[in-house]
């Protein structure tokens, strides 16, 4: 009789166990083995706030880059072969377009900025600046009401030779010199240039090389090398780098933004993955393909101007968000 008993209690405990198992054992999916790259938060945004749609005008389709002020976004749209470039403000409250016209011709669009990869806001001498990066130039627009006029035309050199120019923004701005941080494909570059001369050449230094290959990305490392470079921006000390996925099935309309702390930047720098992140969006099942992005200097929303399509023939969704 003792033996049954002790059995009796020996099966209750053990059913106990076996009750106590049950309950945690669905929790245990949510338990994993971490290293120190796994406890960043994830970052993958699907939806987003649309501010306006920036159609297709003087032969103009595809996005490229884009800045932004205290009041408005400046956008570049490009078309066949770069011949051609328009230029669009778009007020941040409001979301009311004005297609900026050329002052030199009178037409609203401009045959001397290339593929406008890239586009920045300064104050100089009391006129607002729009640095546009054409490639082998950086273009400098003065704006004054809803006209452009151009005032500087800039080239790059390296060890005395000439550099091209992927991407260009403003670090600091003085009237007499304007310090510009360059990227030519992944490598960064600092020059100066004299915002009163109408020409001129910017002297290089190479400052660090953006690493792309070994991002951590919420919470694994992934090679981004795949996909296509696009504009940036530099804000606050920091690079926001946009990508897009084009090169392959699985990342077609995926974009991310990588963020780089430029603070002692030197050699290979890698991401920052607190800050970086993912962006998709189903909306847009022909093309979702973000082009350029920018940090308003006062709220600190970031901006993006993107390529966008419902269907393969689709002209009508590229906008600003």
């Amino acid at each position: 009789m003792v033996m049954r008993s002790q059995m009796k209690r020996m099966f209750a405990m053990l059913l106990c166990m076996v009750l106590l198992l049950g309950l945690v054992i669905p929790q245990l999916p949510m338990v994993h083995a971490v290293d120190a790259s796994k406890t960043v938060p994830q970052k993958h945004y699907s939806s987003y706030v649309n501010l306006a749609m920036v159609y297709d005008q003087n032969s103009c389709y595809s996005m490229q880059g884009m800045t932004v002020d205290n009041t408005y976004v400046y956008c570049a749209k490009t078309g066949s072969n770069d011949a051609r470039a328009t230029v669009t403000r778009i007020d941040k409250n409001s979301g009311a377009k004005t297609l900026m016209t050329n002052s030199a011709t009178g037409y609203s669009y401009f045959t001397n900025l290339g593929h406008a990869n890239a586009l920045d806001i300064v104050t100089v001498n009391g006129k607002e600046n729009l640095f546009v990066t054409a490639g082998a130039t950086l273009v400098r627009l003065t704006i004054s009401g809803t006209k452009l006029t151009t005032a500087g035309t800039y080239t790059a050199t390296l060890n005395g030779a000439t550099a091209s120019m992927t991407a260009v923004q403003i670090m600091s701005a003085s009237n007499t010199e304007v310090k510009v941080l360059v990227k030519s494909g992944r490598t960064l570059y600092t020059g100066t240039l004299n915002p009163a001369a109408s020409s001129g050449t910017i002297a290089l230094t190479k400052l660090c090389t953006l690493d792309i290959t070994n991002v951590q990305m919420n919470g694994k490392m992934t090679d981004y090398s795949s996909f296509t470079q696009q504009g940036f921006d530099y804000h606050d000390g920091k690079v926001f780098l946009p990508l897009t996925g084009n090169a392959y099935v699985e990342t077609i309309n995926q974009s991310a933004v990588l963020v780089y702390d430029l603070e002692g930047a030197t050699g290979n720098l890698r991401n920052d993955p607190s800050l970086s992140f993912h962006v998709t969006c189903t909306t847009y099942p022909g093309l979702f393909e973000m082009e350029d992005c920018a940090i308003c200097p006062t709220t600190g929303k970031l901006y993006f101007a993107s390529n966008r399509r419902k269907t393969a023939s689709d002209t009508n969704h590229d906008g600003v968000s």
